[in-house]
Protein backbone atom coordinates (compact mmCIF):
# COMPACT_ATOMS: atom_id res chain seq x y z
CA UNK A 1 0.00 0.00 0.00
CA UNK A 2 1.29 3.43 -0.84
CA UNK A 3 1.99 5.90 1.95
CA UNK A 4 -0.32 8.91 2.16
CA UNK A 5 -1.90 11.17 4.71
CA UNK A 6 -5.19 10.01 6.12
CA UNK A 7 -7.82 12.54 5.13
CA UNK A 8 -11.52 12.14 4.57
CA UNK A 9 -12.16 9.13 2.35
CA UNK A 10 -13.75 9.82 -1.05
CA UNK A 11 -15.30 6.36 -1.41
CA UNK A 12 -15.77 2.98 0.22
CA UNK A 13 -12.49 1.60 -1.13
CA UNK A 14 -10.59 4.49 0.47
CA UNK A 15 -12.35 3.78 3.76
CA UNK A 16 -11.15 0.18 3.57
CA UNK A 17 -7.60 1.30 2.70
CA UNK A 18 -7.48 3.72 5.63
CA UNK A 19 -8.82 1.12 8.03
CA UNK A 20 -6.20 -1.38 6.82
CA UNK A 21 -3.41 1.14 7.29
CA UNK A 22 -4.46 1.66 10.92
CA UNK A 23 -4.86 -2.07 11.56
CA UNK A 24 -1.44 -2.89 10.07
CA UNK A 25 0.31 -0.36 12.32
CA UNK A 26 -1.48 -1.71 15.39
CA UNK A 27 -0.91 -5.37 14.42
CA UNK A 28 2.83 -4.84 13.99
CA UNK A 29 2.94 -3.52 17.55
CA UNK A 30 0.18 -5.47 19.37
CA UNK A 31 0.02 -8.96 17.85
CA UNK A 32 2.70 -11.31 19.25
CA UNK A 33 4.38 -13.99 17.16
CA UNK A 34 3.35 -16.71 19.59
CA UNK A 35 0.48 -17.38 21.99
CA UNK A 36 -2.72 -15.60 22.87
CA UNK A 37 -3.59 -11.92 22.66
CA UNK A 38 -6.68 -9.74 22.86
CA UNK A 39 -8.49 -9.55 19.50
CA UNK A 40 -7.41 -6.48 17.55
CA UNK A 41 -10.25 -4.64 15.78
CA UNK A 42 -10.57 -1.58 13.57
CA UNK A 43 -14.03 -0.28 12.66
CA UNK A 44 -15.29 2.30 10.20
CA UNK A 45 -18.78 3.73 9.68
CA UNK A 46 -20.96 2.97 6.70
CA UNK A 47 -21.23 6.30 4.88
CA UNK A 48 -23.57 5.04 2.14
CA UNK A 49 -26.99 6.62 2.71
CA UNK A 50 -28.65 3.83 0.71
CA UNK A 51 -27.54 1.07 3.07
CA UNK A 52 -27.10 2.82 6.44
CA UNK A 53 -30.32 1.22 7.67
CA UNK A 54 -28.80 -2.24 7.00
CA UNK A 55 -25.15 -1.80 8.08
CA UNK A 56 -23.97 0.75 10.61
CA UNK A 57 -20.28 -0.19 10.73
CA UNK A 58 -17.78 -2.45 9.04
CA UNK A 59 -14.76 -3.90 10.79
CA UNK A 60 -11.75 -6.13 10.55
CA UNK A 61 -10.42 -8.19 13.47
CA UNK A 62 -7.20 -10.15 13.94
CA UNK A 63 -7.69 -12.91 16.48
CA UNK A 64 -6.38 -16.13 17.90
CA UNK A 65 -8.92 -18.93 18.06
CA UNK A 66 -9.25 -20.85 21.35
CA UNK A 67 -6.92 -23.80 21.91
CA UNK A 68 -9.77 -26.30 21.58
CA UNK A 69 -10.34 -25.03 18.02
CA UNK A 70 -6.72 -24.73 16.87
CA UNK A 71 -3.66 -26.05 18.67
CA UNK A 72 -1.10 -23.96 16.75
CA UNK A 73 -0.04 -21.13 19.11
CA UNK A 74 1.30 -19.09 16.16
CA UNK A 75 -1.81 -19.23 13.95
CA UNK A 76 -3.80 -16.00 13.60
CA UNK A 77 -7.02 -15.28 11.71
CA UNK A 78 -8.53 -12.20 10.11
CA UNK A 79 -12.28 -11.78 10.29
CA UNK A 80 -14.36 -9.23 8.36
CA UNK A 81 -17.51 -8.00 10.13
CA UNK A 82 -20.58 -5.96 9.31
CA UNK A 83 -22.66 -4.59 12.21
CA UNK A 84 -26.31 -3.57 12.16
CA UNK A 85 -26.93 0.14 12.88
CA UNK A 86 -27.89 -0.73 16.47
CA UNK A 87 -24.68 -2.71 16.88
CA UNK A 88 -26.73 -5.60 18.23
CA UNK A 89 -25.91 -8.14 15.50
CA UNK A 90 -22.99 -8.75 13.24
CA UNK A 91 -22.33 -10.88 10.22
CA UNK A 92 -18.78 -12.15 9.97
CA UNK A 93 -16.49 -14.25 7.81
CA UNK A 94 -12.86 -15.31 7.87
CA UNK A 95 -10.85 -13.59 5.14
CA UNK A 96 -7.26 -14.62 5.93
CA UNK A 97 -5.20 -16.86 8.16
CA UNK A 98 -1.61 -17.70 8.94
CA UNK A 99 1.30 -16.66 11.10
CA UNK A 100 1.80 -13.00 12.02
CA UNK A 101 4.21 -12.22 9.17
CA UNK A 102 1.91 -13.95 6.65
CA UNK A 103 -1.10 -12.00 7.93
CA UNK A 104 0.77 -8.69 7.68
CA UNK A 105 1.89 -9.46 4.12
CA UNK A 106 -1.69 -10.34 3.15
CA UNK A 107 -3.09 -7.13 4.67
CA UNK A 108 -0.57 -5.10 2.64
CA UNK A 109 -1.40 -6.73 -0.70
CA UNK A 110 -3.15 -4.39 -3.12
CA UNK A 111 -5.63 -7.06 -4.23
CA UNK A 112 -6.65 -7.67 -0.61
CA UNK A 113 -8.47 -4.33 -0.62
CA UNK A 114 -10.66 -5.47 -3.53
CA UNK A 115 -11.22 -8.86 -1.93
CA UNK A 116 -12.23 -7.19 1.33
CA UNK A 117 -14.65 -4.84 -0.45
CA UNK A 118 -16.29 -7.90 -1.98
CA UNK A 119 -16.45 -9.62 1.43
CA UNK A 120 -18.18 -6.58 2.93
CA UNK A 121 -20.75 -6.63 0.11
CA UNK A 122 -21.48 -10.30 0.88
CA UNK A 123 -21.79 -9.53 4.59
CA UNK A 124 -24.12 -6.61 3.88
CA UNK A 125 -26.32 -8.91 1.79
CA UNK A 126 -26.44 -11.42 4.63
CA UNK A 127 -27.79 -8.72 6.98
CA UNK A 128 -30.61 -7.87 4.55
CA UNK A 129 -32.38 -11.15 5.33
Amino acid sequence: MEERKLGSPRNFKEQVEQMLEKLIVRAEREVPEYGYFAPLTELFPNLDPGSKDIVGKFGLTILKLPEDVTHDPKERYVEACAYEPTGSYKAKMFVAGGYKDEILLRLKEREFVDSLCHSYAVLEDSLKD
